[in-house]
């Protein structure tokens, strides 16, 4: 663990785990409260999606704008709430990786390459890592996509830059992700 990431999972734990005080009842639990900022981060959105079953989301933005992280929780389906919890993350990143090629079906994106996929525990939860890299009429997007599941709540973190700064793109800022996803997990109460 880089000393960056451990200084960050030491800030997120500091801040606690409080649900945030403004949001309203919902089809999914009150929104997690998050720390103001992740690193170089600063959040800067908050939606709650129409359909129940896209639960909320959050997104940060670097100084510049140039890169963002994109944080999710959403209830997991009903038709695998019996599988276990490996089994449900498996199901949750195929549907993300699923979800990625359908938009690129509708248009949203023009084209994507799959960098990689692979899976790892951290606190007894498991852990998908999905890489890709994303055509937009804007140019080439790196996109990394951190999944688990707790709680019945899935939570998908995915940081993503233009292509160009790829190489900004580096073990960082997939850390300051990495942090984000860890803070959420033990706010929404682990396994």
């Amino acid at each position: 663990m880089t000393r960056r990431l451990a200084a960050l999972l030491l800030a997120a734990a500091l801040c606690g785990a409080a649900r945030a005080q403004d949001a309203t009842p919902g089809p999914v639990p009150d929104p997690v409260y998050v720390p103001g900022t992740v690193g170089e981060f600063t959040r800067s959105d908050f939606r709650r999606f129409d359909d129940p079953a896209l639960g909320y989301s959050y997104r940060f933005t670097d100084a510049a704008g140039g890169r963002w992280i994109d944080l999710y929780v959403y209830p997991v389906p009903d038709a695998i709430r019996g599988e276990n919890h490996g089994r449900r993350v498996e199901i949750l990143v195929a549907l993300a990786r699923s979800d990625i090629r359908k938009a690129v079906a509708e248009g949203i994106y023009l084209s994507q390459s799959d960098l990689g996929l692979e899976g790892f525990e951290v606190k007894e939860q498991v852990i998908a890592k999905s890489r890709h890299r994303l055509a937009t009429a804007h140019g080439e997007l790196y996109s990394v996509i951190y999944l688990t599941e707790t709680a019945d709540r899935a939570v998908k973190v995915r940081v993503s830059a233009p292509e160009t700064a790829a190489t900004a793109v580096s073990e960082g800022f997939e850390d300051e992700a990495m942090a984000l996803l860890l803070f959420v997990m033990d706010a929404l109460g682990g396994r």
